[in-house]
């Protein structure tokens, strides 16, 4: 996957083309989480926090920093110091979330203190 491509998340209500769509885009370089319906897709979980698993998911086990989130993610750059505020309380929320739903604790790993990586280890569809 380049730099510029995004990640996906495939909704199609049939296997069979859901298979053959995901499968196009992933030979494509494309990151893609499928599900088979919209319900499956946690409710809970605002645009934003959603953006940031997907920005992570598509870099996964690579540390990404607070700034590079906020500026990626969030569509506008702020001093180091300040992006780790911005992005602190959407990271526990997301933890918070994710674990309800019965997703690895360990998924959203703090690197350094700092910085933030999708664990390559954790148990999550992408």
């Amino acid at each position: 996957m380049t730099e510029n491509q995004p990640p996906y998340v495939l909704v199609v209500d049939d296997g069979a083309n859901r298979y053959a769509v995901s499968r196009t885009l992933r030979q494509a370089g494309y990151v893609v989480s499928e599900v088979s319906g919209g319900q499956e897709v946690p409710e809970q979980i605002d645009r934003h926090e959603f953006d940031l698993l997907l920005y992570l998911a598509a870099h996964r086990g690579r540390i990404v920093s607070c700034h590079e989130l906020v500026r990626e993610v969030r569509g506008y750059a702020v001093a180091e110091s300040e992006a780790r505020g911005v992005i602190r309380p959407h990271v526990s929320n997301l933890r918070g979330k994710l674990k309800g739903v019965g997703v690895d604790a360990d998924l959203l790993v703090n690197a350094r203190g700092i910085d933030y990586r999708l664990s390559e280890a954790a148990d999550f569809p992408v």
